[in-house]
């Protein structure tokens, strides 16, 4: 089973569900913030513009091509008010 995690992966927080996940499932996650750790399977994509709303609607195309790629059976959204 394939999980995408979509969220900010400059957090501990979400640094932990990923790892958790990993353990079990092919985990890949999504960021629009610089991941504290490496790992190929965080996908980093840095922002097109500083403007908090306009990053991630310009990021939404290159979501899309993740998603496609990966096919993910699940993906988890965390608290991700800011990504719309």
């Amino acid at each position: 089973m394939k999980i995408l995690l979509i969220g900010d992966f400059s957090s501990k927080h979400t640094i932990l569900w990923f790892k958790s996940y990993s353990k079990f499932f092919e985990t890949y996650g999504f960021s629009l913030q610089k991941p504290i750790i490496d790992s190929k399977n965080i996908l980093y994509i840095e922002p097109k513009f500083h403007s908090e709303k306009l990053k991630y609607i310009f990021a939404l195309n290159e979501l899309k091509d993740i998603y496609e790629q990966i096919k993910p059976n699940i993906i988890h959204a965390h608290f991700i008010q800011n990504y719309g």
